[in-house]
């Protein structure tokens, strides 16, 4: 699936990654959280991250995100490719 990584003090980049638990959990370095930013986007982070001292990343509105942050696409229970359009948006916003 087509997602959006954002790294902490790195630009963001598009990338190709596998639909599975495992690849995902090594990209955000641990257990995930998700955070619905809307009906069909959503925010992979590490669930411990703030515990385990990750570097900050970004903020969201008074939240300080912090490690590395995947954006995907959502569609019911499941992680989708993210939409161009909301690519776009959130590259403008990184």
């Amino acid at each position: 699936m087509k997602v959006l990584i954002k790294e902490p003090n790195k630009k963001s980049r598009v990338e190709e990654i596998e639909n599975e638990l495992q690849p995902i959990q090594e990209i955000v370095g641990g257990y995930i959280e998700t955070v619905t930013l809307s009906e069909k986007l959503v925010m992979i982070l590490n669930e411990e991250g703030k515990l385990q001292g990750l570097e900050p990343n970004f903020q969201l509105g008074k939240d300080v995100i912090v490690g590395t942050v995947i954006f995907a696409g959502i569609g019911g229970e499941d992680f989708t490719s993210i939409t161009d359009q909301d690519l776009e948006e959130l590259q403008n916003q990184l």
